[in-house]
């Protein structure tokens, strides 16, 4: 085995070996680093052959072969598609906006700026899928972004088909990949605990108020106390402590009295 004693910052040690003294630190058997968005691995076993071809082992043995795939396959389970489509919020209500954002590569996994070759459609619980025309907006190294509201449903797939050309081989490739939604009947503001601290700032600075955190709850009571305020006091006063009020009314009443007399009016 190679003597390999430390690793990089940030890689893992999966197996150790032991030193030949028996007396130093153990050496790397196999080692795992993350590297971009994929994964490399390192086991400096120089003689690793000798596990297939030593004559204690049977030729209908295929553990050698079968731990060879598994390292690769390993290795190669993070690799990402090359189209993928997230939509956020996962959670929404009926109208509301969500956002879609795809990343399209191409067949040597590069990215894409072409928009164009990308479309939407949408399923709604189990009806039909209907196509809709979103305004892709770039984001650069291959990733797209679209606004669009939810229809009435339960649950409803994005699906996204993108036509990508490779570069190499000239063929077009016809690439797919769907996310979901659960559409809810409560707003977002019952759907969610949490403050929102935008819309009273909002709220305050509109009302003329001012708004304040949990920490500052202990001085809440002397900002409602203003400087000065105003009383409203009400009274009530039978009309016979007003003469002139009540001499008024009554000469109002003689007057329609008496045009009704004059005019025949019941």
């Amino acid at each position: 085995i190679n003597p390999i004693r430390a690793t990089k910052p940030g890689a893992t040690r999966l197996l150790y070996t032991r030193a030949q003294d028996g007396q130093s630190a153990p050496w790397v058997g196999l080692a795992t680093h993350r590297y971009g968005r994929g994964e490399v691995a390192v086991m400096p076993v120089r003689d690793f052959w000798r596990w297939q071809m030593h004559s204690s082992v049977p030729l209908e043995d295929q553990t050698h072969e079968l731990t060879w795939r598994h390292l690769v396959r390993w290795l190669g389970g993070g690799v990402a598609n090359r189209l993928e489509v997230n939509v956020s919020p996962r959670s929404v209500t009926t109208g509301e906006w969500v956002t879609v954002d795809v990343r399209l590569l191409d067949d040597t996994y590069q990215a894409t700026r072409d928009s164009s070759r990308l479309s939407l459609s949408l399923q709604a619980d189990e009806q039909g899928k209907v196509v809709a025309d979103p305004v892709w907006r770039s984001l650069g190294k291959g990733q797209f972004r679209a606004r669009i509201r939810v229809p009435r449903a339960q649950v409803v797939r994005f699906e996204v088909i993108a036509q990508s050309e490779g570069k190499d081989s000239g063929r077009t490739d016809m690439l797919a990949a769907a996310d979901s939604v659960q559409v809810s009947a409560l707003g977002r503001e019952l759907r969610n605990l949490a403050t929102d601290t935008g819309a009273l700032d909002w709220l305050a600075r509109q009302t003329g108020g001012r708004s304040v955190q949990w920490e500052e709850a202990k001085g809440l009571l002397e900002s409602l106390r203003p400087e000065s305020a105003k009383r409203e006091t009400f009274e009530r006063l039978p009309l016979w402590n007003l003469p002139a009020t009540l001499v008024l009314l009554l000469l109002l009443a003689s007057a329609e009295w008496a045009a009704r007399r004059r005019w025949g009016l019941r």
